[in-house]
């Protein structure tokens, strides 16, 4: 019900979804992707093939050809603000692929580590876009550390 909500809402003040594909705003795709897929790196990993085949998996899940994982530096919580911002504005479906990406990136290793989940539960709520039913029903102590 959120996301109709948003569309809702978007009809009543005749603000259209300002970008209709993930093309669109493919940088700040590739941003978000890239962040989840480091908050999920186990220490020490940061270079490891698992980390790319995460990245891979969700870019894979989006259709975004050609995407490269951006450095750890580049992808911080200050940027994340106005990519968030600016993918608010993306049109429902989209977002769903969106999420649906993050969420093969997540699920890439086998096992949704804490800030993972978070990430995936604040991108929902930003995004106003439910989340995957398996990332809503877990419990807080079955994630991994």
């Amino acid at each position: 019900t959120l996301p109709l909500r948003s569309v809702l809402a978007r009809q009543r003040t005749g603000a259209p979804a300002r970008y209709r594909n993930l093309v669109d705003v493919r940088d700040d795709v590739v941003f978000l992707l890239s962040l989840v897929t480091h908050a999920g790196a186990r220490r020490g990993l940061e270079a490891a093939p698992e980390l790319a085949a995460a990245f891979a998996a969700g870019a894979a899940q989006m259709g975004i050809e050609g995407a490269l994982l951006l450095r750890k530096e580049a992808v911080g919580l200050p940027q994340a603000n106005a990519v968030l911002d600016r993918l608010r504005d993306l049109a429902p479906l989209p977002k769903a692929v969106l999420v649906k990406g993050l969420f093969a990136a997540v699920t890439a290793d086998g096992t949704i580590r804490v800030i993972e989940a978070a990430l995936m539960r604040m991108v929902g709520a930003v995004l106003d876009c439910p989340l995957p039913p398996l990332l809503e029903s877990l419990e807080p102590e079955k994630l991994v550390a």
